[in-house]
């Protein structure tokens, strides 16, 4: 294709990229059923080599030019990425949304949200196919005003299509009438077909969870207090939730956290993931030995303030665990010795489990340490140790543990 080839830019579906030859891409196009387009604005190009019928999938940064994505109604669009830079103009594309008859998926960034949030909402809430949806925020305020009217929207995308995924990151709910924010907790978590929610940075007080199912596969919340957690917890047991993102950086009491630690072997949670939670040592000498009894397969502790004074509790715990098969320590201030003692404790033989994955990349250990951490790991029957950072695709990665 006139460059080195990318094995993930063909299989299982076409990158097409400026990056390639138009003359190579002209000759395998036709044998995909979805291609992926990037920053791609020869509009006559896709119009003559993509068949009608093939699904595309489009990712737009600030540099694809406006008068593209006026074009874009033209095309069988069901999955579009929307990454424009800080301080761009989303205008033209949150416009031309509701032109976008087979569109099933929608991720937009925003840096000024208000208004486009109440765009993309009002678009959901009409629209005849999208079932996924992701609001992401990156701008200087703190948080996105939340109004009746759009809370109203999402109440009825949810009552109109099969909602599989939804997004939000950093929504304060202003709502007038005081039952619109119940209404609308209520009907992300007790969605029928959701199967992943992310819940960022969002005030959830005076929220009651009792009448709350967690219906989702996988839920993601941030910035919890302790008393939304525990009530929380408990409506967690028996749900079909299997993978659990919880962050409560900022709120040293641990009621909350303790308590779904000790129902844990009462839920479906085979993911755990506590990253960016900032706990010391007496809390996890009261958190860490609950984990014996849970059937978690995968614990996720990235950027925890971690040292080896934790590690040692925390690697204790494992070997009295029998389902863990995972365990990401990154970017904490482990040192040799502390990920030693958690290789040794993760693998010791009267586990019932065997350890998979252990990654332990970013805590300011030498290469040469690293390098005898995996002939460590490796004689253990460890699977791959991880030395490199945790950032990267770390929830496709742990998937198939669960």
């Amino acid at each position: 294709m006139g460059r080195e080839i990318i094995h993930s830019d063909l299989w299982p579906s076409l990158r097409i990229t400026s990056y390639y030859s138009l003359e190579a891409l002209a000759e395998c196009v036709g044998f995909y059923s979805q291609v992926r387009v990037e920053d791609f604005d020869d509009m006559p190009w896709l119009r003559e080599h993509v068949k009608a019928t093939t699904e595309q999938h489009w990712t737009l940064h600030a540099f694809t030019p406006f008068s593209s994505w006026n074009d874009m109604s033209s095309f069988r669009i069901t999955r579009l990425t929307i990454e424009v830079a800080w301080g761009g103009n989303k205008d033209p594309v949150v416009a031309i949304l509701p032109s976008l008859h087979h569109l099933r998926a929608l991720k937009m960034t925003f840096d000024n949200p208000t208004e486009h949030t109440s765009s993309v909402l009002a678009f959901a809430a009409k629209s005849d196919q999208l079932v996924e949806l992701e609001l992401h925020y990156d701008g200087d305020e703190e948080y996105v005003w939340i109004s009746d009217a759009m809370i109203r929207n999402v109440l009825e995308w949810f009552q109109r299509r099969p909602v599989h995924t939804f997004h939000i990151e950093s929504w304060d709910i202003q709502a007038e009438d005081t039952n619109l924010k119940q209404a609308l907790f209520e009907a992300l978590f007790n969605c029928p077909t959701i199967e992943k929610l992310v819940c960022n940075n969002t005030l959830m007080g005076g929220v009651n969870f009792a009448n709350c199912t967690f219906s989702m596969r996988s839920l993601e919340i941030s910035l919890l207090d302790s008393t939304t957690l525990k009530m929380m917890a408990n409506q967690l047991i028996g749900s079909n939730v299997m993978d659990l993102t919880v962050n409560s950086r900022y709120d040293k009491d641990i009621a909350g956290i303790q308590l779904l630690f000790e129902i844990l072997p009462r839920t479906a949670i085979e993911t755990l993931n506590l990253s960016y939670s900032h706990y010391d040592t007496p809390h996890w000498q009261t958190l860490a030995p609950l984990l014996a009894q849970s059937q978690l397969k995968t614990l996720i502790l990235q950027e925890n303030d971690l040292e080896n004074a934790e590690i040692d509790i925390i690697a204790r715990a494992i070997q009295s665990n029998n389902s863990l098969v995972a365990i990401d320590v990154s970017l904490n201030y482990i040192d040799f010795k502390g990920m030693q003692k958690l290789i040794e404790c993760a693998t010791d033989p009267t586990r019932n489990a065997q350890m998979k994955l252990i990654a332990v990349g970013g805590n300011g250990i030498s290469e040469e340490d690293l390098d005898l951490l995996t002939e460590l790991a490796a004689r253990r029957g460890v699977e791959k140790l991880k030395t490199t950072n945790g950032h990267d695709k770390a929830e496709e990665e742990y998937s198939h543990f669960s």
